[in-house]
């Protein structure tokens, strides 16, 4: 379980859009992850929403 855990944790940044920073440096980088997290747990939200409506 453990392993399954890191092995997700560690794929995050390349699929949440850390390596194609829009501003360069720390920041943008950060306002990007930001960004990313944020509509990504809104689809899930969306999606989760949608399947308690079908049920």
């Amino acid at each position: 379980m453990m392993l399954k855990q890191q092995t997700s944790l560690s794929l995050s940044p390349y699929t949440q859009g850390y390596e194609n920073a829009i501003t360069s440096g720390l920041f943008g980088m950060k306002m990007q992850g930001a960004a990313t997290l944020f509509v990504v747990n809104m689809k899930r939200m969306i999606k989760l929403i949608n399947e308690k409506e079908i049920k």
